[in-house]
């Protein structure tokens, strides 16, 4: 079959692409940018156009698959439609690459990647060889996708735009809800049904482990009765509950007491605390599939990380550069909290705020969150695909530290004030969905030339 794909380089379609291109099918795409995913895409031997164009789109083409960030008025969509080719949302080509796989679904509205990264981890530790699709770069693998020969399929469910709701899992997860991606939800009331759906979709003789602690997943769960669901957290209810913290530079070591047993002296090696929350989680799904004690345990030590999540990219005179996907203020709070259990004399936060309807929902919410670090430094917000809102900025933010901060325009503005920055024991968490990512790596090798 030919496919192609409208947006490619995307996370989610690039991993599709990538499945597709491994069982040998013909694959071809555009993006508006070149970058690493489109380099490796055409290594494998998809065709890449850089740029939407009408000639992108072959008349010998199978299928259409868009990404929810295509718009109606994209010349190749348009063409697509004006040919009549079977036109696909990317949820809809996921749906056709599991169907028929036994799956464990990993949704919330954070921690959902590293949760699916680990939840990989432990079947394949298992010796499930699992197909396993992520929304992140997974360190074990170098990839977000890992195609393995077994009968399970691991996959991070996106509930941004309610695609999550297309899976019928075996095993789901809820990390967490939170007032994310209002701008596709509406009303909390929606949110919080998508995710009862979500349940709702789980397989009768399968089950769903969901944070207790977490008060919307709670309320969710209330809701649903009629399914089991196996709740984790430290509530004294929990089905599978944190007993013991010890947090130190390395990791984390904890016990876990469940229904069945007690795990004493569990180690991860990834700071903060809602790491190891997540990872009740693997504890859970071990215990439903009847793994022993050995593969859970072994999971979870040997467990090598997502990228962009507290990535160390290196340090400069005893100052560490980390790279986080961080752009919620919930999830802005974790990692500098997991920088201070990295034992940080000074924390300065270098946060690119992400999407204009985000940041107009949540503002008032950023201070509180990011005057926990010493220093702030805001670059401009990355608006992804959405038009500017009137009085949204990163300015606007800035307005209501009570921290130091400054706002810089450009890379070399950046730069001059980490200079001004560079102690010994700093670390400089680099924040954010858009180009801060490439910022945190220039900035390393520049101070690494200088």
């Amino acid at each position: 079959m030919k496919f192609h794909f409208i947006g490619i380089g995307g996370i989610g379609m690039s991993g599709l692409a990538h499945i597709l291109l491994r069982q040998h099918h013909h694959v071809s795409g555009s993006d508006a940018v070149e970058s690493v995913t489109t380099k490796n895409l055409e290594e494998l031997g998809a065709t890449i156009t850089i740029g939407h164009n009408v000639s992108a789109v072959n008349s010998d083409c199978d299928y259409i698959v868009i990404s929810s960030a295509i718009l109606d008025d994209n010349v190749e969509l348009q063409k697509a439609k004006m040919l009549g080719f079977p036109i696909l949302k990317r949820h809809q080509m996921l749906g056709e690459i599991i169907r028929g796989y036994k799956t464990i679904a990993v949704s919330g509205s954070h921690g959902k990647t590293t949760t699916t990264a680990m939840m990989g981890a432990l079947l394949t530790e298992a010796q499930y060889d699992p197909l396993i699709i992520n929304g992140g770069i997974v360190n074990a693998f170098g990839s977000n996708v890992s195609l393995g020969l077994g009968s399970w399929c691991v996959v991070e469910g996106d509930e941004s735009d309610g695609s999550f709701l297309n899976m019928q899992p075996i095993i789901s997860v809820i990390t967490n809800i939170d007032l994310e991606h209002m701008e596709f939800f509406k009303t909390q009331e929606s949110l919080e049904k998508a995710f009862q759906t979500f349940i709702e979709n789980t397989s009768i003789l399968g089950c769903t482990l969901a944070c207790i602690d977490d008060p919307l997943a709670a309320v969710v769960i209330k809701k649903t009765p009629h399914h089991t669901i196996i709740t984790y957290g430290e509530s004294e209810n929990s089905d599978i509950r944190l007993t013991a913290l010890d947090k130190g530079i390395t990791g984390s070591y904890f016990s876990v007491k469940t229904r069945r047993k007690e795990y004493k002296n569990l180690f991860l090696p990834m700071m903060g605390k809602h790491n190891v929350l997540n990872s009740l989680a693997i504890v859970g799904a071990g215990e439903f599939l009847d793994l022993d004690e050995d593969t859970i345990r072994e999971t979870l030590k040997n467990f090598q990380g997502v990228q962009r999540r507290f990535t160390i990219r290196g340090t400069v005179n005893s100052a560490v550069f980390v790279d986080d996907y961080a752009h919620h203020p919930r999830e802005i709070e974790t990692v500098i909290k997991s920088a201070k259990q990295y034992g940080a004399t000074k924390i300065v936060a270098i946060v690119e705020p992400h999407r204009y309807s985000r940041v107009k929902d949540l503002l008032h919410e950023y201070a509180p969150v990011l005057d926990i670090a010493d220093d702030i430094i805001l670059i401009p917000l990355y608006g992804a695909f959405e038009e500017p809102i009137e009085g949204v900025s990163s300015f606007a933010i800035a307005q209501q530290l009570s921290k130091p901060y400054c706002l810089v325009e450009t890379f070399e503005d950046l730069i001059e004030q980490i200079k001004t920055r560079l102690d010994p024991g700093t670390i400089f968490l680099f924040m954010g969905a858009g180009k801060i990512s490439n910022w945190c790596k220039l900035a390393v090798t520049t101070f690494g030339k200088a």
